[in-house]
């Protein structure tokens, strides 16, 4: 996790770019604003630094894509990783198992929007909540780490109810109200 964000110059981007893969510089440099690049480069440097630290691998890593954009490591098919941003963080988890995270920025809570992404008992919970908009956010984050885990799409018939059935899964949240994000990472038990 790295939430010291917002503080790089286009240099200092360029200047780390220059330890990643061709195909991650592309990705990188096609964002339209200075944060949305530093946060792409900083969620790819923590997977960098990961699989260092965890496998000794050094190498810059190189994608490979399944027909629903999830990136998969081309040269260690084994090694499960996944990667999010907000404007507050960024975010990587690295296993031996299928994994999904999402990090997102703390907002004001919008009933239309949670009416349309929840079902009626998770509206209710957040609802009777003592902090709606925290409480939307984990729900929130805990769908898409599982819809990043199961690297497919999903309709908005699927979303709601996503969650009923995810014993399989084990969740793990990370609250910060202080920079105001929610993390959740999602692996296969």
């Amino acid at each position: 996790m790295d939430d010291s964000i917002g503080y790089w110059s286009d240099n200092e981007i360029e200047f780390h770019l220059s330890g990643v893969s061709l195909e991650r510089q592309e990705k990188i440099r096609s964002y339209t604003t200075t944060l949305d690049r530093e946060l792409s480069l900083k969620s790819y440097l923590l997977l960098q630094k990961g699989l260092k630290n965890k496998y000794g691998i050094s190498d810059p890593p190189i994608f490979t894509y399944n027909q629903y954009k999830k990136p998969s490591l081309i040269n260690y098919p084994n090694i499960h990783f996944n990667l999010s941003h907000c404007e507050n963080a960024a975010a990587c988890y690295i296993s031996e198992r299928p994994v999904g995270v999402d990090v997102e920025k703390i907002d004001s809570f919008d009933s239309n929007f949670a009416q349309y992404v929840l079902n009626p008992q998770e509206y209710q919970q957040v609802e009777i909540s003592e902090n709606s908009a925290i409480e939307f956010t984990l729900l929130w984050t805990k769908k898409e780490s599982l819809i990043k885990l199961i690297g497919k799409g999903i309709d908005e018939q699927t979303l709601p109810n996503i969650l009923q059935n995810y014993s399989q899964y084990h969740f793990q949240s990370i609250i910060n109200q202080e920079k105001g994000y929610v993390a959740t990472f999602c692996i296969l038990k």
